[in-house]
């Protein structure tokens, strides 16, 4: 009873320091544990405290005493080491800088926002440890977003009912980062920018215009562009900042996480793709086809469109085509909206999606 008891508590502590990535892969899980994810996490360690400390009433002795320095252990990494906003940082207080066109690689990527008079750069190389920059353009709040794990990346309104929100990473569910607002606590997808569970259930955030580029074009064309830095005496929350740091560049290249639909196996999972909807038709297209053959023409919803990949700029713009009146008229295109991110996060929120072939 004595080894059931500390192997069982020890078993619950690691649950409760490891908990966010386990989340990771029970995307069924109930939405509590997310919304009230240190509840939980210390609820797991402090039963399997209370299941060593029973342990030793049986008698101490050394396998009871180095369980409860385990337990331990997984409390303090809970506590100290593997808090999300600490492994994953969201920046708050970033630089926004006019810099030179060679101060950052040409070919970088970035996402760029034009709002408000004034143009903003946030590279994917600062992006990617923070996942999340609440930031503002002047007196415009934005959240500029992106999610390692499916290569998804937005740049949300974050003002809900009238009132500002910031965000911090929680987690990933279904492939993709949960993130949590800090003023309610209410957890939010970042895919969709639904609000899963929490006093602001049901809300939605509104996706800002934006596109992803190389930085030689986005300063091209904005050439009074600032971009986004951390602040200069930025240092990381976290002793093991080395450590998730290389697990963010390397790890989500050779994982698969579940989601709640069945795998789509049409394409690669970790194969990029663009998605567009029109008339609420959502499909996508490989981003490598589209490379090699610079344009795709194609009828969705049975209106035509257009998708060019700019070979210049790494960049993917998309249009309908719209009919002529009359001889006379010029051919006339509308934008529309084009997400870049990994076929396994289209295919999880857009299952009924339609595939060029």
């Amino acid at each position: 009873m004595r080894i059931a008891l500390g192997i069982a508590g020890m078993l619950l502590a690691w649950i409760g320091a490891f908990f966010p990535p386990i989340q990771a892969l029970f995307p069924k899980i109930n939405l509590y544990s997310y919304y009230k994810q240190q509840l939980v996490r210390r609820s797991f360690y402090l039963t399997g405290v209370l299941l060593v400390v029973l342990s030793m009433l049986f008698g101490p002795n050394i396998f009871t005493t180095i369980a409860l320095l385990i337990v331990i252990l997984f409390m303090a990494m809970t506590e100290f080491l593997m808090v999300p906003n600490k492994v994953i940082p969201p920046l708050d207080h970033s630089l926004a800088k006019s810099i030179k066109p060679g101060d950052l690689s040409g070919e970088s990527l970035v996402i760029g926002i034009e709002m408000g008079g004034m143009s903003r750069a946030y590279p994917l190389s600062i992006l990617t440890p923070h996942h999340i920059i609440n930031d503002s353009l002047g007196e415009i709040p934005v959240a500029a977003t992106y999610c390692p794990a499916c290569r998804s990346g937005y740049i949300y309104d974050p003002v809900v009912e009238g009132r500002r929100l910031t965000f911090e990473p929680v987690t990933v569910r279904r492939r993709n980062m949960v993130m949590k607002d800090r003023e309610t606590g209410s957890i939010w997808q970042h895919e969709t920018g639904l609000c899963l569970i929490g006093e602001l259930k049901g809300d939605q955030l509104e996706i800002l215009p934006s596109e992803m580029c190389n930085w030689t074009t986005w300063f091209s064309e904005h050439p009074n562009t600032t971009v986004c830095f951390p602040p200069e005496d930025y240092r990381h929350p976290s002793p093991l900042a080395f450590i998730f740091e290389k697990l963010l560049d390397h790890g989500p290249e050779h994982l698969v996480g579940p989601g709640i639909t069945k795998l789509d196996k049409r394409l690669g999972q970790h194969e990029f793709i663009i998605g567009i909807v029109v008339s609420g038709r959502p499909k996508a297209y490989s981003l490598t086809r589209l490379i090699e053959q610079g344009s795709i023409k194609d009828i969705v919803a049975g209106i035509p469109v257009t998708l060019i990949y700019d070979k210049k700029a790494d960049r993917v713009k998309a249009f309908i085509e719209k009919e002529k009146r009359s001889k006379a008229d010029h051919a006339q295109r509308e934008a529309i909206p084009v997400v870049r991110q990994w076929w396994l996060a289209w295919s999880e929120y857009h299952p009924e999606s339609d595939l060029f072939d």
